[in-house]
């Protein structure tokens, strides 16, 4: 009996995924972030409120991972991230998150990378995440060491406020 309780409850409570959505300039009021499981199933969706770019969303707990998160801005180009796991914690949407999920996309578009999941033909795992996320981190290393910058480009909490990694992403346009 008190395994079905333990099971009930690690298995409703939701996680909280939040993060920064920006491009260098953070994503405007009114952008939409959606959450997208391994089934295909949007799993948690958000406006952003507030000048900062950043989000919180509440996803349940039964969602399957991998996670695909998905930006997008009235006249802006539209940005992705990943989790491969269901964390509780930061998930940020960037150019260079972006980047990452082309490379985890086997046609390198992040705009498939959902539907490539859903589908079997793509692998996102924290094996294959950590090792995509490694080869950008490489060719960005010049730069990042220029701007004493060494936060995590998937999961390192950051303000947009052209300083730190925000100005590392203001370098990349």
């Amino acid at each position: 009996q008190l395994e079905g309780i333990a099971y009930y409850v690690l298995n409703t409570n939701p996680m909280g995924i939040s993060g920064t959505a920006a491009t260098g300039a953070p994503f405007p009021e009114g952008s939409v972030i959606e959450i997208i499981d391994a089934t295909g199933a949007v799993v948690g969706n958000t406006v952003i409120l507030n000048p900062e770019g950043s989000y919180n969303i509440v996803v349940p707990a039964n969602s399957v991972p991998p996670l695909v998160i998905k930006a997008t801005a009235d006249g802006a180009t539209t940005m992705y991230s990943v989790s491969p796991t269901l964390v509780n914690g930061t998930v940020n949407v960037t150019p260079i998150t972006t980047l990452i999920a082309a490379r985890l996309s086997p046609t390198g578009d992040p705009a498939n990378l959902a539907a490539e999941v859903q589908a079997g033909t793509a692998t996102v795992t924290t094996a294959t995440t950590t090792a995509k996320t490694q080869e950008i981190v490489t060719v960005l290393a010049p730069l990042s060491t220029a701007l004493g910058v060494s936060t995590d480009p998937l999961t390192g909490a950051f303000v947009a406020n052209g300083t730190g990694y925000d100005q590392l992403l203001d370098s990349v346009k």
